[in-house]
């Protein structure tokens, strides 16, 4: 992963816009994202993901790192997000780690055991209920799956070209 990647997913992670303070916590722990983001978030444990936060009634919260092993064709990636993020932040993350581009991502199902089927881009992970681990395919839209070259506007029959990188 490089060093764009990591700064992505800890942006991510820890909800944290600034990029200088995210680059600075970075290069304190050495560019670990784990390290990084358990620093950022005031959690010595390794990974377990569980901060606590003031709710707006006093009451202790707990945010839950969960992870998501995201497969596109024979790639798997692993990306690790804190509960409080949005479905549409696994999806940004997910398609910086697979190389497309987050329009082009499409979760082809939720875990079984998610409370909500069919979640928005705008859902809360938390709202989910999903277990720390879970797996994920991910489809590209099926228009995205060919390429038109050498098409004029008038041209009825534009010449479909093939391209590895989107799977038919």
């Amino acid at each position: 992963m490089d060093k764009n990647e990591i700064l992505a997913n800890f942006q991510a992670c820890t909800g944290n816009e600034d990029i200088g303070e995210s680059m600075a916590i970075l290069e304190q722990c050495d560019w670990n994202l784990q390290t990084a983001v358990n620093a950022a978030i005031g959690t010595q444990e390794p990974m377990q993901g569980v901060q606590g936060a003031q709710s707006s009634n006093g009451h202790q919260t707990l945010e839950t790192m969960l992870t998501f092993s995201c497969k596109l064709g024979g790639v798997v990636k692993d990306v690790a997000l804190l509960d409080s993020n949005t479905v549409g932040d696994l999806k940004q993350i997910a398609s910086i780690e697979l190389g497309i581009t987050a329009a082009e991502t499409q979760f082809e199902e939720w875990p079984v055991q998610s409370a909500i089927p069919h979640p928005s881009d705008d859902t809360v992970l938390s709202a989910l209920h999903l277990p720390h681990l879970n797996r994920m395919n991910i489809k590209m839209h099926p228009h995205l799956n060919n390429v038109s070259i050498g098409v004029e506007a008038d041209d009825l029959n534009p010449l479909p070209l093939s391209c590895s990188a989107f799977p038919q």
